[in-house]
């Protein structure tokens, strides 16, 4: 191989070197364009989402509060509809008591054969 050969591909390989370098710059600048929009974008996203989630973690805390307080309710008519049922039961048996005095009373009072 000769001189001029050897000049010929350096030069080759210096304006592919050039060529490379113009294209890395490109592609860093638009890296930078990219990596700005992105930022701006986030920023201009990330208002509304944080008051999204602050909304939406008020809203869990509510639920909670609501399911508590509904298994609260939830007892007492559970406890309700048992001491219901025990004054219904109460009330039957005090009914059958006073009918069964009112039969042993009018059976004491009424001879047990008419003599008519």
């Amino acid at each position: 191989m000769d001189v001029s050969t050897i000049n010929g591909l350096l030069q080759e390989v210096v304006q592919a070197e050039r060529r490379l370098h113009y294209e890395l710059n490109d592609t860093v600048v638009q890296k930078e364009q990219v990596s700005a929009r992105l930022t701006s974008r986030h920023q201009l996203f990330n208002a509304p989402l944080e008051s999204i989630r602050k909304g939406s973690a008020g809203l869990h805390s509510d639920v909670l509060e609501m399911s508590a307080l509904a298994n609260v309710v939830s007892d007492q008519v559970r406890q309700l509809d048992t001491e219901q049922n025990s004054v219904q039961c109460t009330i039957s048996r005090v009914v059958l008591n006073v009918d069964m005095a009112a039969c042993m009373a009018g059976a004491y009072t009424r001879p047990l054969f008419s003599s008519t």
